[in-house]
């Protein structure tokens, strides 16, 4: 492992995918099947997007 890498936050990360999509692609539309589908005891979902070539968890 490597010590000297640059540490981000998961806010960071989420932040600056967020931003290079819009920038990318501007509002978006996402097509594909939920698979998955969890409902965890705390409340929160979970799912996955998928289509035949790729899935988003």
């Amino acid at each position: 492992m490597v010590s000297n890498l640059h540490e981000y936050s998961v806010s960071e990360i989420a932040f600056a995918l967020k931003k290079t999509i819009e920038d990318a692609y501007g509002l978006v539309r996402v097509r594909g099947e939920i698979s998955g589908f969890k409902r965890a005891s705390s409340g929160h979902l979970y799912l996955a997007l998928k289509d035949d070539k790729a899935v988003l968890d």
